[in-house]
């Protein structure tokens, strides 16, 4: 994998500022007749036709001249063989989308090929990808916070990348393909998180655009933050590619934090927020079906995938650890703070064989009724009088 190229950026923002505009138009689509859908179809096929073009496109271009060309010249009748004020109102909006790009307001032309720079100045061609990441980086600490209040004092330093890749694995029919995510720890010694997005460019479609969220709050809340007390006392950092905690329980806590923001919807005021309030319900849509095809295929038989066996197992441990937690509380709101604080503890503070073992134990006393039951009562009194979270696997 690589850093997406300038041609490839190119691609990628043009369909970024036509997903945006044809998604905020598809309330209008609803209500015009079976014709006017079918060449307002063409005309979002003819535009991302012309983005994808840009993949050939100069290298002496900028990516906002670039750009330019997707809407220059367009004459939407042509393309849908009638006219519609519906057609002139998406073209208007993505020509908006696409005024926001301005290689020259940003950062110098060169930076263009150095995907780190673009980010660490905020270039404009990838806002979308970056404001995604603030809502998730503002949601995690608050939730972080809300349970172990002082936990994030010392704060990783944060950085998006985004990379090319091509998923052409027998698994991958399935929504959202085209958009995954992955994050490194790359200097141990300046605390740094990479969280990097791997985009099949030409295929990014708008399924993908409705997951880029959630992925980016998989990775904040799962990853961004994981081992940092380990980190400090270790100067290491890592999560084992078999991780049952960090990919299955800790993906099932970011499902429940993301499901109550999308409804609250109370973020800081930034584009991407207007956005994501407008498109809530095809976000938590194929957010959804993102998961339960994911949870579908986990649940398949696949000897060759141990990997894929301890992510699905890690999220049902933890719904059964939940519920374990709510018949021992009086109240579920005492239950919940109890389980987002050892699920944050965990992942700030535990080691990936420790955070294991802490699955494997909650998995046998409660799925195979071993009679251990009375010895994951006692190890939870213990860690809530210490606040050690070692003494849940002690």
């Amino acid at each position: 994998m690589d850093h997406l190229s300038l041609n490839w950026r190119k691609v990628l923002s043009g369909r970024i500022a036509i997903f945006t505009a044809t998604a905020r138009r598809k309330a209008d689509v609803w209500v015009v007749d079976e014709n006017t859908v079918k060449a307002y179809k063409l005309l979002e096929d003819h535009l991302l036709l012309r983005a994808g073009r840009l993949e050939s496109s100069p290298d002496n271009v900028t990516l906002s001249a670039a750009l330019a060309t997707i809407i220059s010249d367009l004459d939407t009748n042509a393309v849908t063989s009638q006219t519609h004020p519906l057609f002139d109102r998406t073209i208007e909006d993505i020509t908006q989308n696409l005024r926001g790009i301005a290689c020259r307001a940003c950062i110098p032309q060169p930076a263009c090929n150095y995907d780190a720079q673009i980010v660490a100045r905020h270039g404009d061609c990838i806002r979308f990808f970056l404001e995604c990441m603030q809502l998730a980086e503002e949601e995690a600490v608050a939730w972080y916070e809300k349970y172990l209040p002082g936990s994030l004092q010392t704060r990783p330093k944060i950085y998006l990348s985004t990379e090319y890749y091509n998923d052409d694995q027998p698994d991958s029919n399935r929504v959202a393909k085209y958009i995954s995510g992955r994050t490194d720890f790359p200097d141990i010694s300046e605390n740094l998180s990479d969280i990097q997005l791997l985009l099949d460019v030409p295929k990014f479609d708008i399924k993908s655009y409705h997951a880029t969220l959630y992925i980016l709050f998989h990775e904040m809340i799962c990853h961004a933050f994981q081992g940092l007390r380990t980190a400090r006392a270790n100067q290491e950092r890592s999560t084992r590619e078999i991780d049952a905690f960090s990919e299955g329980w800790m993906d099932w806590v970011t499902y429940l934090i993301f499901t109550e923001a999308l409804q609250d919807g109370g973020w800081s005021d930034v584009n991407v927020a207007d956005v994501v309030r407008d498109f809530s319900k095809d976000i938590r849509d194929i957010t959804n079906q993102y998961r339960n095809e994911r949870q579908d295929f986990l649940r398949r038989e696949d000897p060759s995938s141990r990997t894929r066996a301890f992510f699905y197992i890690g999220e049902e441990v933890a719904q059964e650890y939940h519920r374990f937690l709510q018949s021992r509380s009086p109240s579920g709101e005492e239950a919940d703070e109890i389980f987002y604080r050892i699920s944050f503890d965990w992942n700030l503070d535990g080691g990936s064989q420790e955070r294991q073992d802490f699955v494997t134990r909650v998995r046998q006393a409660l799925k195979f009724k071993d009679g251990s039951i009375s010895e994951l009562e006692t190890s939870l009194d213990r860690y809530l009088e210490s606040g050690n979270i070692r003494d849940l696997i002690g």
